[in-house]
């Protein structure tokens, strides 16, 4: 038996016979149920994203967003981060002429009680956006912090 096999061998032997060193590895328990309570105030942002969409209301959007949010994605020239302030401008102040097309839905996927993932999922006429948010609880207050965001785009129709 080489060396190398001979070292790994006895420390994989000593590591199962070993309790301590065995507990060591075990991962750390995890808590799994979620307080409804901070479930439904980390949605809040989910919530008013979802709104400031269907309204173009930037006022809305603020109240989703940490100041220092961006926005991160790929698109066709590669990988782009945009400050939220800046994606802000898009919204117009009032809703877009395909609103009632428009469907909207998220899921809180994971919750800490300082650190949350949302997923967002924007079904528009011609294009779906997927957005992972990052959410972080500061000040006792859940903001966006990071929205990642990932467009499908229809495949244009054959003539």
């Amino acid at each position: 038996m080489k060396p190398v096999f001979a070292v790994a061998a006895l420390f994989f032997a000593l590591a199962h016979m070993n309790p301590a060193f065995a507990t060591q590895a075990k991962t750390p328990a995890v808590r799994t149920e979620i307080d409804q309570t901070e479930l439904k105030a980390a949605s809040i942002p989910v919530e008013n994203y979802i709104k400031a969409l269907a309204t173009g209301s930037v006022e809305t959007a603020r109240l989703a967003f940490h100041p220092s949010a961006h926005l991160v994605g790929v698109n066709r020239t590669g990988y782009y981060s945009t400050p939220i302030e800046e994606w802000m401008k898009s919204l117009t102040g009032s809703p877009t002429a395909d609103e009632a097309q428009r469907k909207r839905s998220y899921a809180i996927i994971d919750l800490t009680p300082t650190t949350g993932v949302a997923k967002v999922i924007l079904v528009y006429p011609s294009v779906t956006f997927i957005d992972h948010m990052a959410l972080l609880k500061i000040g006792g207050e859940w903001k966006i912090v990071q929205k990642l965001s990932r467009a499908i785009r229809a495949p244009a129709l054959v003539k």
